[in-house]
């Protein structure tokens, strides 16, 4: 009969599925116990980034389609066990106590998997397999899932974790492999952000008062949360660029302000937040136009106090123009720049495109919101019902949506005990009790039954408290006699006992040295070892100290150390604060032709400001007065080490006076060069939109295929190209330009010595002007000037009878002061009856 045993095996795994089998030594074959030789083997498998537009994707639906799940709170909800496990270990460490580097979690169910051995190497089977793969898909999910719902961990890009499996079976070879925990290590999004999370959550709890400020005291959701729409469209601006802090929201809070789509969305969640506003945020594609092809994006939707959810999108409302609310709580069927919200955007469910988890986001409303004055019930509504314990609440109601005021407490009600029932528990010391149960609870209550008290019965004597007779007091015990029924005390007598003297022992001095100090000669009892002579203490020799520096950096804090030469002892550490914040006064310049020296702020973790020259150097680039980007390297020096290197960026002026030409269809625009320009962005404007922008390098362009007798405006913006990203000037020049009016069509009927013009109207046209001419080689004479659109005929009396005459008409428009002409008719001739 084999012997049934148990050992446990451990296997540090790095992440990569395993290819052939395992091998862990000689496993013994037969009865007895089985032995495996230890083995470490390191492999590794990478999760997919999260939290990115562009990495979105796989399982894609229809905008704002039903589905089976519901989004409730937040991503993590909608996780199985496993992964909701590992979800709410990740909340805890890094969102909630804002921890960073790695962490060990702890499964609660472990995953566990039948292992199968072939002489002593584990075979690769698909239990096997399977538990691995369930492992790598609910870290994934879990990670997905926590990154969308917790932008404020900003520093966290993706991870690689670590396990063991463990093995229990009996010696014939069936065994159960188990994963019960594993090392997760995050990766930082650039190198030492998380030693930005301070500094970071400080800039947020600065906007959060920023924005309560401007609030007032009734401030609806609504109001909130557009004061947040604002607030992040006023100060941020769009900036694609290479570095990965333009997805997050770093650059909003401790930055330039430049970010792309992901930051703009996940700022605007993390504000939503911390006022308690339901937001979530949503990876898809969006196109401005109904055939254009669409693009990686990522914007919220937004939970209203009616209970519906509405789009929000500060990237795309956030314009260079102004600030616009077109995708401030829309709907899907809200029009959006060009085409309606739900035809321009596809959501994306699979986060991280790793095929393992499709979300599920909330059903985006139809209609974009409509805020409405609340029609308050004039009674309470109880929303808590109070019990004996706990306290309840009370509202009031709005009866056209789930907003609620006046809240008020409901006190507890208190337990109510009145039927007692006999424990039968007397003894000879004290009375029972009795117990009843409280009438609207199940809490009981025990108080003491008067009367029920049992009488004592004797025992033998015991000694207690027992104290032995010294060398210099008497000795002494009590004599107790206890209840032999309830062991209670029924009497208490003390005996005393003689005391002996003194055995005198010598108590050797002690030298003292720079370390310890030294004692005296002394005297004591060996018996009772009290002390007859008492031995003094003689005061330590004084340290030789020197002192040594640790220099403080950007990433650690230093020291200095005060250590004596002889022993080596450290008297005195101080600590040198590590520098956490190095800032320029100013980013950005507009190019005016002088040299731009920005200050530089050195601050350290503790908010002190070093001093230049003594805790550091500066060192500009040269140049500094054209348009580009510049360079200062500060250089840590005395009781600080390292460099760090700032940019700041010097952009082109305002352009100057634009020029326009214009035909029925096109208006051309000419302006002059800005210095240290690398081209231009022009735009045309119709009403407060713009419709057309194009980009030259040139001074001059042309906007064509344009609508005749329309009014519009062109700006022109100068950019400066840095790295391969355009910087625009701040200030730029807008004139307004209209196209002429379209020519009229002709028609022109004889009367009796008269003849009548007719034409159609004209878009855009404030009047028209009529010419006639006796033959077509003759100068042609203005006989009527028509003002307004309305005009479009008019009879020529007083002519001459059977005389042929030719006419021609012209539509203008007025530009200011200035009439603009649009191309005569065709020539009409008619002859006088």
């Amino acid at each position: 009969m084999n012997n049934l045993i148990k050992r446990t095996v451990s296997l540090f795994l790095t992440f990569i599925l395993i290819t052939g089998s395992l091998s862990f030594g000689a496993v013994a074959s037969g009865t007895g116990n089985v032995t495996f030789d230890d083995r470490y083997l390191e492999y590794s498998f990478g999760l997919n980034d999260s939290g990115f537009a562009e990495n979105a994707g796989q399982k894609r639906f229809s905008l704002f389609s039903l589905s089976d799940k519901q989004y409730s709170g937040c991503y993590g909800n909608q996780l199985p066990d496993l992964s909701k496990d590992i979800y709410n270990q990740l909340v805890s460490v890094y969102a909630e106590n804002r921890k960073s580097g790695y962490t060990e979690l702890k499964l609660k169910t472990p995953i566990e998997f039948e292992a199968v051995f072939s002489g002593n190497s584990l075979v690769e089977t698909e239990d096997y397999q399977l538990a691995l793969e369930t492992l790598s898909a609910s870290v994934q999910s879990a990670m997905d899932a926590f990154l969308y719902d917790y932008p404020q961990v900003f520093w966290f890009r993706t991870a690689r974790t670590s396990f063991g499996i463990s093995f229990s079976g009996i010696s014939d070879g069936d065994y159960v492999g188990k994963i019960s925990k594993l090392t997760f290590v995050p990766e930082e999004i650039y190198s030492g952000a998380s030693s930005d999370i301070s500094e970071f959550d400080t800039a947020v709890d600065e906007a959060v008062r920023t924005i309560s400020a401007s609030l007032d005291r009734n401030a609806e959701t609504h109001d909130i949360a557009k004061s947040i729409h604002d607030y992040i469209c006023d100060r941020a601006y769009y900036h694609l660029t290479g570095d990965i802090t333009v997805h997050t929201p770093v650059p909003f809070f401790i930055g330039d302000k430049g970010m792309v789509c992901e930051g703009y969305a996940k700022t605007f969640k993390l504000l939503c937040d911390r006022f308690g506003i339901e937001c979530a945020c949503i990876s898809g594609t969006a196109k401005s136009t109904a055939t254009g092809s669409a693009g990686a994006h990522m914007w919220n939707y937004v939970k209203m106090y009616d209970g519906a959810w509405y789009l929000v999108d500060a990237t795309w409302d956030d314009q260079d123009s102004r600030i616009y609310d077109t995708y401030f709580l829309a709907g899907s069927e809200s029009d959006g720049f060009y085409i309606k919200i739900g035809s321009e955007r596809t959501e994306e469910t699979d986060f991280s495109s790793s095929g393992h988890f499709d979300f599920t986001y909330p059903v985006l409303s139809t209609k974009k919101f409509t805020p409405h004055v609340h029609d308050w019930n004039t009674s309470f509504t109880v929303d808590k019902e109070a019990s004996c314990t706990v306290s309840g609440s009370k509202s009031i109601h709005c009866f056209l949506c789930p907003a609620t005021k006046n809240v008020t407490e409901i006190l507890p009600l208190g337990h109510s005990f009145t039927n007692y029932t006999y424990d039968n528990n007397a003894t000879c010391v004290k009375n029972g009790t009795k117990t009843a149960k409280c009438d609207r609870c199940n809490e009981t209550k025990t108080i003491v039954a008067d009367g029920t008290k049992l009488s004592h019965t004797a025992g033998k004597a015991v000694k207690e408290n027992v104290v032995k007779e010294t060398c210099t007091a008497d000795g002494s015990y009590d004599s107790v006699v206890y209840c032999t029924v309830c062991k209670a005390e029924m009497s208490r007598t003390k005996k005393t006992l003689g005391k002996p003297g003194h055995t005198v022992v010598i108590d050797k001095a002690v030298n003292s040295t720079c370390t310890k100090t030294g004692l005296t000669e002394g005297k004591h009892c060996s018996v009772c070892k009290a002390v007859l002579v008492k031995q003094t203490v003689v005061a330590k020799k004084a340290h030789t100290v020197k002192n040594s520096v640790v220099k403080a950096t950007t990433a650690k804090d230093g020291k200095i150390i005060s250590a004596c030469t002889v022993c080596g002892e450290t008297t005195k550490t101080t600590v040198i604060p590590k520098v956490s914040a190095i800032t320029l006064s100013a980013v950005k310049y507009t190019y005016d032709g002088k040299v731009k020296t920005p200050d530089v702020s050195v601050k350290d973790s503790k908010g002190s400001v070093l001093v230049k020259n003594r805790n550091y150097t500066l060192s500009y680039a040269a140049g500094r007065k054209n348009t580009g980007k510049y360079t200062v390297t500060v250089t840590l020096t005395g009781n600080y080490s390292g460099t760090k290197t700032l940019s700041f960026y010097i952009l082109p002026g305002k352009t100057s006076h634009i020029a326009v030409s214009q035909s029925t269809s096109s208006i051309k625009a000419a302006w002059k060069a800005v210095s240290g320009a690398t081209g231009y962005k022009v735009y045309l404007f119709k009403g407060s939109k713009c419709i057309k922008t194009a980009d030259t390098t040139g001074t001059v362009y042309t906007f064509s295929s344009l609508s005749s007798g329309t009014d519009y405006k062109i700006a022109v913006k100068a950019y400066k190209t840095i790295d391969r990203v355009k910087y625009y000037a701040s200030t730029y020049t807008l004139v307004t330009a209209s196209t002429k009016p379209a020519t009229p069509t002709l028609t022109v009927t004889a009367g009796t010595k008269k003849a009548t013009a007719k034409w159609n109207k004209q878009t855009g046209a404030d009047g028209y002007v009529l010419y006639m001419a006796t033959s077509k080689t003759r100068k042609y004479t203005k006989i009527a000037a028509l003002k307004g659109n309305g005009s479009v005929s008019f009879t020529k009396t007083g002519l001459t009878k059977g005389k042929t005459y030719y006419f021609k008409v012209a539509a203008y428009s007025t530009v200011g002061n200035t009439n603009l002409y649009g191309s005569f008719s065709s020539v009409k001739s008619v002859k006088v009856k």
